[in-house]
């Protein structure tokens, strides 16, 4: 399947033509192995930006059709460890360590079958 993606002139394989569909499938599924090497590579970054940057580029470096295929079937969504982060500007609004910044706000709607349409009611739930 790696093969269809990465030989995009391929016609036949195995005395076999190709299929759009073949191919298709083969190329999101190189991106997607792609994509786990990015988070991989995210991973070993530690969050740091600068690392991540360096860690994608050198991905793509060695994955030639990385570009053309994202520009086909659109980027793989890659979760960077360093958007997890909260950014300074909202630390500086509320402290980390505050109680505040460890709860969750929660609005319920419980409605019944056999009742009337229900109540809102709020929770706070500890992170």
């Amino acid at each position: 399947m790696l093969t269809l993606a990465r030989l995009p002139g391929l016609e036949s394989l195995n005395y076999s033509a190709i299929t759009p569909q073949e191919r298709e499938n083969a190329e999101l599924y190189y991106l997607s192995r792609v994509r786990a090497e990015l988070e991989s590579a995210f991973a070993e970054a530690r969050g740091s930006i600068e690392e991540e940057n360096r860690a994608e580029e050198r991905v793509a470096a060695q994955q030639p059709r990385y570009g053309t295929l994202c520009a086909a079937h659109g980027s793989p969504a890659v979760v960077r460890p360093s958007s997890l982060q909260p950014s300074r500007e909202a630390l500086r609004h509320e402290d980390a360590n505050s109680l505040g910044s460890r709860l969750v706000r929660l609005t319920l709607k419980v409605v019944r079958l056999d009742e009337e349409p229900g109540t809102a009611v709020a929770a706070h739930v500890p992170t």
